[in-house]
């Protein structure tokens, strides 16, 4: 694991913190039966992933590919998607698709930015804990808008899950980091500190958001191998 940790921050320091948390996976998506917008997406090393469709990304499919919860052989065997992650246990929530050949990765020299892109995830957000090879590291909302005293911050914050460790004086900073996909798990592949401690974060009840829960009957359809691999 290379850690890159950024030493002067003042140049960064006045700018106004953008929170991150976005990947890009090959896969198959598989819509279940009782609601195409909820499945799993199977990727080419036999895990399947729980997966949501994002509103947007819904109404484009439809005219794209009309009625494809039931014509499953409608979507590319394989695709690129452009996914938000949530951890515990790993699930995503897909906001856009393109076939590889769009991306040149169905060529067998592939360039090296998509290269870079696959199964790969940037995060940044506010390091919450460093223990026991895991980091907590929370995200929030950069469009945030207050629902009134009463009801407090209009989206609460999450957190995400990442296999891997930090610098014990990371908790409390700003960190940008690039995250690798490892079968269903998010571990750590290169760090940098972007802003100092803005004091030890709030903790947030560690809830999964866009979790589909009728992810049954689009596995049952898949291999025994698959299947165990999405119960991960």
């Amino acid at each position: 694991m290379e850690l890159k940790i950024e030493t002067n921050q003042a140049k960064r320091s006045n700018k106004a913190i953008t929170y991150q948390a976005i990947g890009w996976v090959i896969g198959n998506y598989q819509p279940s039966a009782d609601n195409p917008d909820c499945g799993v997406l199977v990727t080419p090393d036999g895990v399947a992933i729980p997966a949501q469709l994002k509103g947007r990304l819904h109404h484009q499919l439809n005219k794209k590919f009309p009625n494809y919860s039931t014509k499953l052989d409608l979507f590319p065997k394989d695709a690129l998607w452009t996914v938000y992650p949530s951890t515990e246990p790993l699930n995503f929530l897909l906001v856009n698709i393109n076939t590889l050949e769009s991306t040149g990765l169905s060529s067998p020299k592939l360039k090296k930015d998509n290269q870079r892109k696959v199964n790969g995830f940037k995060l940044v957000g506010q390091i919450e804990s460093v223990e026991d090879g895991r980091i907590t590291i929370v995200i929030r909302r950069n469009d945030q808008r207050r629902k009134g005293k009463k009801h407090g911050l209009k989206y609460q914050p999450f957190v995400l899950q990442i296999v891997g460790s930090l610098p014990v004086e990371a908790v409390g900073q700003i960190w940008e980091l690039e995250v690798k996909r490892q079968k269903a798990k998010l571990v750590l592949a290169k760090g940098c500190c972007v802003r100092g401690s803005l004091g030890k974060p709030k903790l947030v009840e560690h809830k999964r958001e866009n979790v589909c829960t009728s992810t049954k009957a689009a596995t049952d359809t898949l291999p025994q191998e698959s299947k165990a691999m999405a119960a991960l």
